[in-house]
């Protein structure tokens, strides 16, 4: 099998993935690598122009009610409901922290 992926080109990988992959680990993981890309053109080699195309066609139908208005709750029954709101609009804590 001849070589496809470098030392330099498996640390650039990681660094731009944030990734840190020790020594011990790095021939490992070139090996896999080399696999997988070994086994992606393999596939891509393959002759599929001789091949009948197949389709199978699934028809399903269901029963669907029919989209009616009904009846809903007011505004204030869904804001007693939430931990924590304002006069209009549910709160919820802040999940996504500023990177500055």
């Amino acid at each position: 099998m001849k070589k496809i992926i470098t030392e330099n080109e498996l640390s650039h990988i990681a660094e731009l993935s944030k990734l840190d992959i020790g020594d011990t680990k790095s021939q490992k993981l070139i090996e896999d690598l080399e696999n997988m890309i070994e086994f992606a053109e393999q596939i891509s080699a393959a002759e599929v122009s001789v091949t009948q195309k197949e389709t199978t066609r699934l028809f399903c139908l269901s029963e669907l009610r029919d989209d009616t208005p009904g009846p809903s709750l007011t505004r204030e029954k869904t804001l007693s409901y939430a931990p924590t709101h304002t006069d209009l609009y549910i709160t919820v804590p802040a999940v996504i922290e500023e990177l500055i």
